[in-house]
């Protein structure tokens, strides 16, 4: 709590928690100024650290990095901005961390809550100085968690109540002057996060039923930005002002507004998602409004029903990957077929795979292909383990080219389990294709979580045969249909040696009649398709 007695008790504004005196006596009520430590919870498995962005204003940060599988998993950003109506709050306060902290949990993002100097003491624009000053700052990779995992092609803008009014205004100002990011770490905000958002003007709108509140919000406007020239109409707080910036230089390529029936600030919040796609805005306005819920309700009281849909909004929102530059990953056999044979023209005639282009053409979960031809697969996608005796299966395994083509380097790993002795009868082993179940993208024979269930599965069968799984070459380096020939040449192979495998005579095999006999005789024995 901040108050000097000077004997004046005229208030200029009452927020409740908040009054401004007419001699500029300050008072915050108790709580305001409290404080959570950072540090690991155990609950969600975030781990969160303090950061000081600038020395000279004292304008601070709470990081926020969710438990990663490995040191080279790269997560979303996150730049998000609190709220208080300018006069209140912090990235530290009780609320605002669990918040955040939740947040970066659930929608797996490194998140930056970004401080800024509060009014009246520091009138705006310093706000709006210091939110410019944090999304730069965590643009550049300053920070070791920043540079280490976050994936500054993937930033996020947002805020709550005044926060959300300025991740607009910072989000404006990204696609006017652009992002001060250094020219190694190139990045891009992707998308904008407006809940419950601050916003009012010198008209009062017809849906604006609460005549006291829209008065004293304007009061609190015109204490706490004094050297605005605009007033009401300052395109800061009114977006849909004359002569405000075009909604459509905005940077991004989604927005998602949220608000809440019972909050006076809601038409403004409506007002402000029809602005926008009505500007000619390039990106996708996603709005969801909060039923019999008032302002800021999933903050104060993050457990309710309605709290945790608002929090799995947000979450799904950073989660989507439609965005408009981009190819989203399909879920049906068939388009993925169309998603790999695109991905593949998109790569076949670059001349470089190195480029240095940013933009991105292609992005799924593993992978990711750029629009100069550069291809980026996520760690792990590229393990191994050796090939040799496993003790837990008695299944002995080992690696081969497959010669039909030594120019390719298509090569299979084959697997022979042990003698048959439980007086079935001897027999020689069948040599199945084992062609592995994937993405032709991403997985080898040889990764690790393909090993286990091949090394079961001759273990399993009767006849416990040999098996072979081959590798082919994998998109988009070798554009479709590269991976169907080299499957069609290993199919042919059925003679693959690695050793004697013939134990005794061979079992006699049952005379195929009717259906099962004709369907072997028009079988294909060429490619069963023509090449692309």
């Amino acid at each position: 709590m901040a108050m000097v007695d000077s004997g004046d008790d005229e208030i200029i504004i009452d927020l409740g928690f908040f009054r401004l005196y007419k001699d500029g006596r300050i008072y915050r009520a108790d709580g305001t100024a409290d404080t959570a430590p950072a540090g690991f919870d155990a609950d969600t498995g975030v781990t969160s650290r303090d950061v000081v962005i600038d020395a000279t204003t004292g304008v601070a940060a709470r990081l926020y990095l969710p438990a990663v599988p490995n040191a080279a998993t790269r997560l979303p950003v996150l730049v998000f901005f609190h709220g208080g109506a300018f006069v209140a709050g912090s990235p530290t306060h009780p609320w605002f961390h669990s918040y955040v902290n939740s947040l970066a949990a659930s929608a797996r993002v490194v998140a930056v809550s970004a401080g800024y100097r509060l009014a009246p003491e520091h009138p705006l624009p310093a706000a709006y100085d210091d939110a410019w000053d944090a999304l730069n700052w965590a643009v550049s990779g300053a920070d070791p968690w920043l540079s280490a995992h976050g994936d500054l092609g993937r930033v996020f803008v947002g805020g709550v109540s005044a926060g959300a009014n300025i991740a607009h205004n910072v989000a404006i100002a990204a696609g006017v002057r652009g992002l001060q990011a250094s020219s190694t770490t190139p990045a891009r905000v992707e998308g904008v996060i407006v809940l419950h958002p601050s916003f009012s003007g010198k008209q009062r709108m017809e849906q604006e039923e609460d005549h006291e509140f829209w008065r004293t919000n304007n009061k609190r406007w015109a204490a706490i930005f004094p050297g605005s020239k605009e007033g009401l109409d300052d395109p800061r707080i009114n977006p849909m002002a004359s002569g405000a910036p075009s909604l459509a230089t905005m940077a991004g390529e989604r927005l998602l507004v949220c608000t809440a029936s019972e909050d006076p600030r809601a038409p403004r919040g409506r007002a402000y998602c029809d602005a926008v796609r009505d500007s000619g805005w390039r990106g996708k306005v996603e709005w969801y409004e909060s039923n019999g819920d008032g302002h800021g309700f999933f903050v104060l009281n993050p457990g309710t029903s309605e709290a945790v849909k608002v929090t799995s909004i947000t979450r799904e929102f950073r989660a989507s990957r439609q965005a408009i530059n981009r190819i989203k990953a399909p879920r049906s056999p068939c388009s993925v077929f169309r998603w790999i044979t695109l991905a593949s023209k998109l790569a076949v005639g670059a001349e470089a795979m190195g480029s240095g282009s940013t933009e991105v053409v292609f992005d799924c979960e593993f992978f990711r292909l750029y629009k100069g031809g550069r291809v980026e697969r996520f760690a792990g996608t590229d393990a191994t383990v050796p090939a040799g005796f496993d003790a837990g299966t008695g299944v002995t395994s080992k690696d081969v080219v497959i010669v039909i083509d030594a120019a390719t380097g298509v090569a299979a790993r084959l697997y022979l389990p042990t003698t048959d002795t439980s007086g079935r009868g001897d027999h020689e082993a069948p040599d199945p294709a084992g062609l592995l179940p994937r993405r032709l993208l991403r997985r080898r024979r040889t990764r690790p979580s393909m090993v286990p269930p091949i090394r079961q599965r001759p273990g399993r069968q009767r006849q416990r045969p040999s098996s072979s799984p081959s590798r082919y070459r994998l998109a988009p380096e070798h554009a479709l249909p590269a991976a169907y020939d080299d499957a069609w040449a290993r199919a042919q192979l059925g003679d693959i040696q690695c050793g004697p495998v013939a134990v005794g005579p061979r079992r006699p095999q049952p005379r195929l009649r009717g259906r099962r006999q004709r369907r072997r005789e028009t079988s294909p024995t060429t490619w069963p398709w023509p090449r692309v």
